[in-house]
């Protein structure tokens, strides 16, 4: 059986277009050990920039406080591994059930992850507990603790050169009229000011005759 090359090239697309599995990791910042904890399973999918929560497993034994104090211990948040992967460092008190997290996955124009971010707002309501398990592999329950977002690479502001010059109809440059002087805005009041003092000065003189 033949395969043609047009088949072939498609390949690679079809496999970059179908879902991703991704796996989000966490490791203490101050810890020696090698081994992460699995953070959150995901499915990726890079055509829809779409993620969904497979399952969620946040850390244990989470000390209550305030996630911006500077004493609170720090969490590295990454996709494979903290030295070579998108990561993030957060405080272990952000996973606390009082807060809101979310997620965030910058992409670039070809759907590649290159940033993680972690966010935390206060809860307005507190969801109820689920009861159907505790979290874990549990997808109804992950929606509740923690959001995923898909954010895509921005274009900034570009510089163009050698832009053509437009003219009016008077053959000058189209754009803001330069500013007037101080003499030219006000050379009214000016000219009053000295009118002023050529009719005092002159009635003066007649008073001491």
């Amino acid at each position: 059986m033949r395969i043609s090359l047009s088949a072939l090239a498609l390949v690679p697309t079809l496999l970059l277009a179908a879902p991703q599995p991704l796996t989000i990791y966490t490791s203490p910042v101050s810890s020696t050990s090698n081994t992460p904890a699995t953070l959150l399973t995901l499915n990726y999918d890079p055509t829809t920039l779409s993620a969904e929560i497979l399952s969620y497993n946040p850390p244990k034994d989470i000390p209550s406080g305030d996630p911006k104090a500077t004493s609170s211990p720090l969490t590295r948040i990454f996709l494979n591994n903290p030295s070579s992967s998108p990561s993030v460092a957060t405080s272990i008190l952000s996973f606390s059930p009082t807060y809101q997290k979310t997620l965030i996955l910058h992409v670039d124009d070809a759907g590649e992850i290159y940033h993680i971010g972690f966010a935390t707002s206060g809860r307005g309501v507190q969801s109820p507990p689920n009861k159907a398990g505790n979290g874990e592999n549990d997808h109804s329950a992950a929606e509740d603790e923690i959001l995923v977002e898909v954010v895509k690479k921005g274009v900034g502001p570009q510089v163009h050169f050698n832009k053509p010059v437009v003219l009016n109809k008077e053959g000058k440059v189209e754009g803001k009229e330069p500013e007037k002087s101080f003499i030219q805005k006000y050379w009214w009041a000016i000219a009053l000011f000295l009118l002023i003092q050529l009719v005092a000065g002159g009635g003066g003189g007649d008073e001491k005759k």
